[in-house]
This record gives C-alpha cells, structure tokens and sequence, in this order.
C-alpha cells in the first residue's frame, strides 16, 4: 500500500517538474527549437534546462522521483508475487 502511495505521487511529481523545465525552456526557445513533446524530449530537455540554469534543483529533483517510482513498482511486483 505504501509502495503505491509512494510511486503514485512520485509520477505525479515528476510529471509537474518536467512541464515547468519544459515552460522554462520554451519561454527562452526561437520558435523552431521549442519542445514540443515532453515525452520525447527526456534528455535534449535535461541538457537544455541545465543550460538555462545550471544550479538548479529541478534536475536532481526529477531523478529522485523517477528513482523513487522505479523503486515503489519493483516493491510491488515484488509484493505481489510473494504473495
């Protein structure tokens, strides 16, 4: 129960930090270099974002959650499958 929590909030806050990098990155983009897609942009949009502002916190932010969600589903399957 508390591996699902922890992985839901986890996706929940990584996916509200990868629209604000994106926001950021795209309000000091030309027209023909803005990210589109944050789905397809996970590394060019990391690169560009430390670009902009290297001391940030978002990026480390955004690897501990999706480490934290890689963990949770591992403890769930987990989980599950020991009964």
């Amino acid at each position: 129960m508390v591996a699902a929590v922890v992985a839901s909030w986890s996706a929940l806050l990584a996916a509200v930090i990868v629209r604000v990098m994106a926001a950021r990155v795209n309000r000091q983009a030309a027209e023909g270099e803005r990210i589109v897609s944050v789905l397809r942009g996970g590394r060019d949009l990391r690169r560009r974002y430390k670009e902009i502002d290297p001391r940030t916190w978002l990026v480390l932010a955004l690897d501990v959650c999706v480490a934290l969600l890689t963990l949770s589903l591992i403890v769930l399957v987990a989980s599950a499958l020991t009964g």
